[in-house]
């Protein structure tokens, strides 16, 4: 018992037609609401960065901007193998 998704064309001139994003360089279907979902998630993580608050020892190879953690600041952190699972896994 096979299920298929089905679609209506109106003749859309977009529809089923494939984008690749010029910000995050995804390929997503116009028209398909998953793909449209998906893509707008990816590009604004892709634009904005990984939500990341900090952790008590971590290891910042560079920084710019205020170094208080409540200021948004842009971090690169280095995670090592033997680093905590949670730490390794974000």
């Amino acid at each position: 018992n096979d299920e298929d998704q089905l679609y209506l064309d109106f003749g859309q001139s977009d529809f089923g037609s494939r984008t690749i994003c010029p910000t995050c360089n995804m390929l997503y279907v116009h028209g398909l609401e998953e793909d449209e979902i998906n893509h707008a998630k990816i590009c604004k993580d892709y634009a904005l960065g990984v939500p990341f608050l900090g952790w008590k020892n971590e290891r910042v190879v560079f920084c710019v901007g205020n170094r208080n953690p409540k200021n948004n600041q842009v971090k690169i952190v280095q995670i090592r193998p033997n680093d905590p699972l949670q730490h390794r896994k974000k």
